[in-house]
């Protein structure tokens, strides 16, 4: 936004609802009118926290996440051949979308058994993991995609990759 000339009144301490509400309703919610666009499909804690602080809010679906399933086929044959190192997740609706084209079990399949790692942009994208069966083995301390880059390069440097 400061690229188009907007200055935020407020950016959170961590990029995940509950941070977001957090800070909004330190600066007061009551009486507010707040317009939230985001995806279809999202958690309801930053909505429903702040109209508990008092806000009116109107939510805006301005974008869904759907499955991809043109690379299936590649993805499961890089999986068996064992030539898949890491599969990065953005958000919980790509971990969603992504089993839903790739079995679970395939990620515990290939040469030597060895696994992909798996890695997670934050907290709740790790929890979504987690309800598939699996634990995030790469994951930043900033919940955003430079951190998330980061966060793989200093892995694969200390793994002499």
């Amino acid at each position: 936004v400061r690229e188009r000339g907007i200055a935020p009144d407020f950016v959170p301490d961590a990029y995940i609802a509950e941070s977001i509400a957090k800070g909004l309703i330190e600066k007061g919610m009551d009486g507010k009118k707040i317009l939230l666009p985001r995806a279809r499909e999202a958690r309801e804690v930053l909505p429903e926290e702040l109209r508990k602080a008092g806000a009116e809010v109107h939510v805006l679906p301005v974008y869904e996440t759907v499955p991809a399933a043109a690379r299936r086929e590649e993805v499961l044959e890089r999986l068996d051949a064992g030539t898949l190192d890491v599969v990065t997740f953005g958000s919980s609706s790509t971990v969603d979308n992504f089993f839903a084209q790739i079995p679970e079990e395939r990620l515990l399949q290939g040469p030597d058994a060895k696994r992909v790692k798996l890695a997670a942009i934050g907290p709740v994208t790790a929890k979504t993991l987690a309800k598939h069966g699996f634990a995030a083995d790469i994951q930043p301390e900033d919940y955003t995609i430079p951190a998330l880059v980061k966060a793989l390069a200093d892995h694969y440097e200390k793994q002499g990759a």
